[in-house]
């Protein structure tokens, strides 16, 4: 009985990691059918750049606004690094993907989503062997082993 506890074990491992390769699949999905290239400017270009302060914050908030395809996007208290609020306040422009439905959501200057198709070789590969194994157990039992 120890061997079909592992064959089982398997199986659901594999079954677990592939069902949960979809969630990043989704994100995926909504990023291209809801997502939109824009550049991303400074809303409010009298912020002075001493108004950042270096040092103890992670995130500032800036209004910021998405020149794109579809318009003009403002954003209200966009969370950015300090490097690239300044960059903002320093009048640059960054490349951003944003969300239609969520504009807050952004891949800033290229970021990537996370690849599912690893995860669903893993959790396909994982079940296939638990199903292999699972043959190799029945057959070990109609022949008398143990």
């Amino acid at each position: 009985m120890r061997g079909f506890g592992k064959v089982v074990l398997s199986f659901l491992v594999g079954l677990v990691v592939f069902l949960g390769s979809f969630v990043p699949l989704a994100h995926r999905i909504r990023w291209w059918h809801d997502g939109r290239d824009a550049v991303m400017t400074i809303e409010d270009p009298a912020l002075p750049p001493g108004g950042l302060v270096p040092g103890g914050y992670d995130i500032h908030f800036v209004n910021v606004k998405y020149e794109g395809a579809d318009g003009v996007v403002h954003v209200p208290q966009k969370g950015l690094t300090l490097a690239q609020a300044q960059q903002l306040v320093a009048g640059g422009r960054i490349p951003v993907r944003y969300l239609k439905s969520h504009p807050d959501a952004t891949l800033i200057d290229g970021e990537e989503l996370e690849n599912p198709y690893g995860y669903m070789i893993l959790g396909l590969a994982l079940m296939a062997t638990g199903a292999f194994g699972y043959r190799l157990y029945r057959r070990e039992q109609a022949a008398g082993g143990r």
